[in-house]
């Protein structure tokens, strides 16, 4: 039964402060339903609000737009939803009662989406006020949008090919919303600005140019005008709305033309310069107008568009300490120190949440070494857990690289209690521990050591142990095996996801990866040349990979899955004298196999000294600048809830098969 009071963030005042409390839970009217909040996401609006003193009628105050959790109860007349539905939404208004930083909250149900099976709470709450306000500005009628045809029927899509359109602030969750309407609707060229690092993930979304927000206008001009070759620009999407990009987008703007913005706080009613048209929208579903607009696009579309991968959601980082990380978290992005990540806070952890997460990762292994395998455990009981991050609680007797409080992730050393991960504290060994980076946060780096360990064992460890590669531990290493082909069975698996960014720093090319296909694109940005269907029978397999091979010879495959049918797809794939690279041993053979071909099998225990030697300069010279600089990145991360406890779910749904390219992490410290 749910409490009739819960915690919620309180807004106290017309530019107060925002404080902790408590506030009653709301009862769902008709048409509306009750949500158990597991994710909300931070936006931008949310401190401009409180310092700007608009739009909030009444307070005490309870914001948060972007809302992913449970149905707990329906109103009158509610149908297509059942209690324990996963769903998401935004909030149909700035009042108390629809916000999301509380622990229930109340939705208008034409409003709600399911979420997808294959993302998490996390993944959604990062879509939809986003969503909302990118769909409301593109395809709401004048005055308050644009008015572009919806992309409701077919006759709509592409309907604007070879028409410009501009995003000020690309990289924002709207403006990431927005790039991908636009293209949806078929607008070419789509330019945005943005941290020109961000570039490429923004041309994956649909940005055919991006340009430096740091720009000074003169060159930001100069710049738009060579890409439009003399097309006028009529449309400028701003999802900053700030004073000077307001600015900018009616300077870029062509005679006529039409800026939208996502804040009223800047904007004039009348036309401006040129008779250009100056629009702001607000996704307020209170209004008639925008639960019509909206109920096709959450009834109808999202759910498609996100299993297909049309929309793709944020990257996002998961704020520790529930409601209370909220506050640091507007600060952040207040002080624009946010790029091309949501902020997520998780209200249900506000009590007793820990003073700092120490995240780890869950692995297929975990659950391999229990059900199918049964080795290599020497003693019971013993604590599993391989993927660490945290801070160094204290330091051995010769340790000079790090000391107390620094921010590290590891992997565990041996399947042994000391060294396992499912505990508070663990202990590691120094040289197999690195600094995390600054902006990487626990949740992602707990996503990355014994995938990475692996799948670097696995391919510069000589024979018999990996392939034998020259390490990319110096510069002529780097691009060597350049025009050599490189398959990855399970390249959406983490350690696939690895074997494929460490193929691509040592040249090889073509990258064969293996996944669902709604991982390709996503594994084309790490460096996968080719995605084939998982499901493919070996002989379809053998066919379009021998396609794409062109008559090269296959002398190496990384089995990221290990089982005995991908061993076999490996070993027919590969040509004679190639070798195959597993992960687990029990399914390997130390002769060679027909046709000559060897199977390696690789274990990444740093309590064997060759393996020492190897990870040394990895984790103490590369990997924290890898990660840096994006050469190697994270896996998305699903954090689990209950702490140790709900690490027993996560195993299920990797043992039966039910996560795809998303790291499982749990928080030890967060156990009731």
């Amino acid at each position: 039964m749910t409490s009739q009071t819960q915690k919620a963030l309180l807004l106290q005042s017309k530019c107060g402060e925002f404080v902790v409390g408590e506030r009653q839970v709301d009862k769902p009217g008709p048409g509306e339903v009750l949500i158990k909040v597991h994710a909300v996401g931070l936006n931008p609006a949310d401190w401009k609000l409180r310092k700007y003193g608009v739009l909030i009628k009444e307070y005490p105050a309870v914001l948060g737009g972007d809302i992913a959790g449970e149905i707990e109860d329906l109103g009158e007349g509610v149908t297509g939803f059942t209690k324990g539905d996963r769903v998401f939404c935004a909030a149909a208004e700035f009042e108390s009662k629809w916000g999301g930083y509380q622990h229930y909250t109340i939705a208008m149900a034409p409003a709600v989406a399911k979420i997808p099976d294959s993302f998490s709470y996390d993944d959604v709450a990062s879509v939809p006020l986003a969503l909302s306000t990118a769909y409301g500005g593109l395809y709401h009628p004048h005055p308050l949008g644009l008015g572009i045809q919806p992309p409701t029927s077919p006759d709509a899509l592409n309907k604007y090919a070879g028409e410009p359109f501009l995003v000020l602030g690309g990289s924002s969750a709207v403006g990431q919303m927005a790039i991908q309407l636009a293209q949806i609707s078929g607008f070419s060229p789509i330019i945005a600005t943005a941290s020109l690092h961000n570039a490429k993930d923004l041309q994956l979304l649909g940005a055919t140019h991006v340009l430096d927000r740091k720009l000074a206008f003169d060159d930001l001009s100069t710049q738009v005008k060579q890409i439009l070759a003399g097309k006028p620009l009529n449309y400028v999407f701003d999802s900053i709305a700030l004073p000077d990009t307001h600015q900018t987008g009616l300077d870029l703007l062509a005679e006529g033309g039409q800026l939208e913005s996502v804040f009223p706080g800047h904007l004039k009613e009348e036309p401006g310069p040129g008779n250009k048209r100056v629009s702001a929208y607000g996704a307020f579903l209170t209004l008639d107008f925008n639960l019509k607009l909206f109920t096709p696009l959450y009834q109808n579309l999202i759910t498609g568009w996100l299993s297909s991968g049309r929309i793709k959601p944020n990257r996002v980082e998961v704020l520790p300490n529930g409601l209370g990380g909220i506050l640091d978290g507007l600060k952040r992005l207040e002080a624009d120190a946010v790029s091309r990540t949501k902020l997520i806070a998780h209200p249900q952890e506000t009590q007793n949440a820990p003073k700092l997460a120490m995240p780890v990762g869950l692995n297929p292994a975990d659950w391999k070494l229990q059900e199918i395998y049964g080795f290599m455990i020497k003693e019971y009981p013993t604590v599993l857990g391989a993927d660490i991050a945290g801070e160094i609680e204290e330091v051995g007797e010769g340790v000079d690289r790090f000391k107390k409080g620094d921010k590290v992730l590891c992997q565990a050393a041996d399947i042994q209690t000391k060294w396992g991960g499912f505990q508070h504290y663990t202990i590691a060994i120094s040289l197999a521990v690195a600094k995390i980076p600054d902006g990487l946060q626990y949740e992602e780096a707990a996503s990355v050591p014994l995938a990475l360990s692996t799948a670097y064992g696995g391919l510069y460890h000589p024979n018999p142990l990996g392939l034998a590669l020259a390490p990319p531990t110096s510069p002529e290493a780097l691009g060597k095996y350049k025009g050599e082909p490189f398959v990855v069975l399970g390249g959406s698996s983490a350690v696939g996801q690895m074997a494929i960014q460490l193929a691509r720093i040592s040249g090889f090319s073509p990258i064969i990866a293996t996944a669902s296909l709604h991982n390709a694109q996503d594994l084309k940005s790490i460096g996968a040349t080719h995605v084939l269907d998982r499901k493919l029978s070996v002989e379809s397999l053998s066919a379009q990979a021998n396609q794409i091979l062109s008559g090269k010879p296959l002398r190496y495959v990384f089995d990221a899955i290990s089982l005995p049918e991908t061993q076999k797809y490996g070993l027919d794939l590969l040509s004679e004298g190639g070798q195959l690279q597993s992960m687990f041993s029990v399914h390997s053979k130390a002769e060679p196999g027909p046709g000559n071909k060897r199977i390696n099998a690789y274990g990444a225990f740093w309590t064997h000294e060759y393996n020492l030697k190897l990870y040394t300069p990895l984790y103490r010279d590369l990997v924290t600048g890898w990660l840096s600089t994006g050469k190697i990145k994270p896996n998305r991360v699903e954090t689990l809830h209950n702490g140790l406890e709900g690490i027993l779910e996560g195993l299920k749904k990797l043992e039966s098969d039910a996560v795809s390219r998303t790291k499982l992490i749990a928080h030890p410290q967060e156990t009731q």
